[in-house]
């Protein structure tokens, strides 16, 4: 339950309104508790007119009079102490939504190839909700229970203390019963989420993935493996179904026991003339109401108990930290100038056996061209990928303009970034707004038509309904590769920013586009230091100087014609390729 109490920081700025809530809350439970007395002795009054066989109509209407107006100043104070409390709790749900989504945003790519997004989607859905179950009901029940089983023990004991204390000891089992079961609910409703989490990341993948899944033939065996994991799911709450149909039946078999004991003796103390009838009457209409926080105890437990489980899965996420953050005094660039220099920079992935790059030393211009090749695997990418800082860089080994970039402001250092990486990721929106999309979706239309026209995108656009206003399938899936890829382009291009690095990202387009493509894109990148990956020698060969990599380290760095020269891998590459494509021509 201690992880509950990390709501109190969420409840904090509302507290007002939960107080407010809780002030009409305590109205409701006074006019409610007063409710049974006026029954009590109305009966009583009622009782006594047949003995005498008098009807007093005035006493009667009275009587009816309080009781009505009671039950329609309940009826208001329930309203308002359910607007306050309930709606309350959907505004803490929104405020813990978002800052769980923040704190996701905020957090480090490295992160992200750990966790699935079934599960975070579960915490952020299924989990919350559970824990909004506690700010609202929880809260209203617990705060009902209390005051009205302590208002009416009060009562009844000014009425019998002997008898009140015998109904109670009943009573005295249930604590032991609601700590054994909470317990096993709270690691039962645990199990629930986890396998929860586990069909959602399933059923994600699967959705993500269906074109491979019917290209492989392989819809049956997932459907068979999704059907084994629901199965289990159901298990999971059948478990837990079991639990919720002992804990209510004890629960209520202990109300009862109480009941009995209470009209047992106040019945017997009334016969024999120890007790009026208007105590007894009392007896009758208040013990429901003391036993009703008893009925509502497993609703609370489980309730209580569940809550905890889901707060303690959100607070894992919460207490996540970015391990890529701005250092306290960090610098903010305005626009840089675009020079890049590594300085003995290594990179080693987790549970990797060798760095990735293993001190790598290169200094590229300011409005230079670098070009880099390599066999797969060699560290292109986590080459690249260090500059705009998605990589854990150690302090001292990239700087831009002399600048560490540990130094600069990850969101400043970013702006000055047009990055198009190597997997192309496009929303689910426009055309229009997956180009705009480094200025929230609202860039001018002849700044994205014009990087549309760098890209050659352009061209496919006007072939398709409704052109740039045309909305994409989840990750652009009603696209080619190529033009994914040329949308990711012009994304980049339509930044301006002052580095512009492409990360072998034409590899789905014919050579004849990709030259048209390189061609467009030479002013642009004429004004920007640009760095461009690739394995075709065909989109490197103009660059001011090129890098080639191998195992991690810089084989050979020159210019086209030197490394030509030089007869190394690069000319390797080369021949490699003009081979390949004079066969393709004889084709």
């Amino acid at each position: 339950m201690r992880e509950l109490l990390t709501l109190r920081r969420f409840c904090s700025p509302h507290k007002w309104r939960i107080l407010c809530g809780i002030f009409f809350l305590i109205l409701n439970n006074l006019t409610e508790l007063v409710t049974p007395g006026i029954l009590a002795y109305g009966t009583a009054a009622v009782a006594l007119m047949y003995e005498e066989g008098v009807v007093d109509r005035d006493t009667l209407l009275a009587y009816g009079g309080i009781l009505v107006g009671a039950t329609l100043l309940r009826g208001l104070l329930s309203f308002i102490q359910r607007m306050l409390i309930v709606r309350t709790s959907r505004t803490i749900e929104r405020d813990i939504r978002n800052e769980l989504f923040t704190r996701l945003a905020s957090l480090s790519p490295s992160f992200f190839t750990q966790a699935h997004t079934g599960d975070l989607i579960a915490r952020a859905t299924n989990d919350l909700n559970a824990v909004r179950a506690v700010l609202g009901m929880g809260i209203m029940y617990t705060i009902d229970s209390f005051n009205k089983f302590t208002g009416g023990l009060i009562i009844l004991l000014f009425v019998d203390v002997k008898v009140t204390l015998l109904m109670l000891l009943p009573l005295l089992i249930a604590p032991v019963i609601t700590r054994v079961f909470g317990g096993k609910i709270h690691k039962r409703f645990t199990d629930v989420q986890e396998q929860f989490s586990e069909l959602n990341t399933r059923a994600q993948e699967n959705f993500a993935g269906i074109r491979v899944i019917k290209s492989f033939a392989q819809e049956t065996n997932e459907i068979d493996r999704f059907d084994r994991m629901t199965r289990e799911y159901v298990d999971r709450n059948i478990h837990m179904a079991k639990l919720r149909s002992l804990l209510f039946p004890l629960v209520s078999s202990i109300a009862g026991l109480a009941i009995v004991i209470s009209f047992t003796l106040s019945g017997t103390a009334a016969i024999r003339g120890l007790m009026t009838s208007q105590d007894f009457f009392m007896y009758v209409f208040y013990v429901p109401m003391l036993m009703w926080p008893m009925y509502v105890s497993g609703f609370l437990t489980l309730v209580l108990q569940s809550g905890a489980a889901s707060m303690r899965r959100i607070n894992q996420l919460l207490a996540e930290e970015p391990t890529i953050a701005d250092a306290p005094d960090c610098i903010e660039l305005e626009r840089a100038g675009g020079a890049i220099e590594f300085r003995d920079f290594s990179f080693r992935y987790e549970e990797a056996a060798a760095p990735a790059v293993d001190r790598i030393n290169l200094k590229i211009p300011a409005g230079s061209t670098l070009a880099i090749v390599g066999p797969t695997g060699s560290g292109k990418t986590t080459l690249a990928a260090a500059i705009p800082r998605l990589l854990e860089v150690e302090p001292g080994q990239v700087f831009v303009d002399g600048h560490d970039i540990t130094t600069i402001g990850v969101r400043s250092l970013r702006r000055q970034v047009g990055y198009v990486p190597q997997d192309t990721f496009l929303f689910s929106e426009t055309i229009r707004e997956n180009i705009a999309f480094g200025f929230n979706g609202e860039a001018p239309e002849p700044s994205v038509e014009a990087a549309a026209q760098v890209s050659r995108l352009s061209n496919d656009v006007d072939q398709i309904s409704r052109g740039y206003d045309a909305r994409l399938g989840e990750r652009g899936v009603n696209l080619s590769g190529g033009q994914k890829q040329r949308t990711a382009i012009s994304r980049a291009v339509i930044l301006d920013a002052p580095i512009l690095i492409l990360d072998d990202c034409l590899s789905a387009v014919d050579t004849h586009t990709e030259e048209e493509i390189l061609k467009r894109i030479a002013h642009v990148m004429a004004q920007r230091t640009s760095i461009i990956i690739s394995h075709r020698i065909s989109a490197v060969k103009n660059a001011d100087q090129i890098v080639v990599l191998s195992e991690g380290r810089i084989a050979e760095q020159g210019t086209h014609d030197t490394l030509l020269a030089a007869g190394g891998i690069y000319a390797t590459i080369q021949r490699k390729q003009q081979l390949e494509e004079e066969l393709e021509t004889l084709t």
